[in-house]
C-alpha cells in the first residue's frame, strides 16, 4: 500500500512521531513517504500544498496550537480538494499534559474535517510530549497506524 504521511511540526516533537510511523509502515512492508506541511507569510499561507492523489491511504499529523490543531494543518486540509475512498490515520501532539487542554478538541476537528472531504477517519491518538508516558504513547500511535493500513 503507498501511504503519505501528511505532517506539520515547529518544534520537532510532531516530525518525530511522523517519521516513526513511516518507519513502522516501511518494516511492514507498505510504501510510505512524509508529506512536509510548510508555510510562508507568518503562518497565514500554505508554502505548497501536498498533493494526496497518489497515496492510498493517508495519516496526518500536527501540534496543538491554541486549544485546537495548528493552523497549517487546518490549511492544508481547507486546501485538498478531496479525499474520497481515503483512509485517514489522524495524531496531534501537544505540550500541555491533559487533553482537555486543546487535544481533544484537535481530534474532534481534524475528524470532522475529514468526514466533510469524504474520507474515512482513523483516530490514531494524542502524543502528551511532556509526560512521562510520551514513549508508550507514541508506540500507540504508531501501532494505530500500521494497523489502520492492513
Amino acid at each position: 500500500m503507498n501511504i503519505g504521511i501528511a505532517v506539520y511540526s515547529e518544534t520537532g516533537n510532531t516530525r518525530e512521531v511522523a517519521e516513526r510511523i513511516r518507519r513502522e509502515l516501511e518494516n511492514a512492508g507498505h510504501e510510505a513517504e512524509l508529506l512536509e506541511i510548510t508555510t510562508a507569510a507568518g503562518r497565514r499561507e500554505l508554502a505548497e500544498i501536498p498533493s494526496v492523489e497518489p497515496y492510498d491511504t493517508l495519516c496526518i499529523g500536527g501540534p496543538v496550537h491554541h486549544l485546537t490543531v495548528a493552523k497549517p494543518v487546518k490549511l492544508f486540509l481547507e486546501a485538498i480538494p478531496s479525499l474520497q475512498n481515503k483512509k485517514v490515520a489522524f495524531f496531534v501532539t501537544q505540550g500541555q499534559p491533559l487533553s482537555a487542554l486543546g487535544g481533544s478538541q484537535a481530534m474532534a476537528f481534524l475528524k470532522r474535517a475529514i468526514h466533510e472531504h469524504s474520507g474515512s477517519p482513523i483516530r490514531a491518538g494524542i502524543v502528551h510530549v511532556s509526560r512521562k508516558s510520551k514513549e508508550s504513547e507514541i508506540r500507540r500511535v504508531v501501532e494505530a497506524v500500521v494497523e489502520s493500513a492492513g
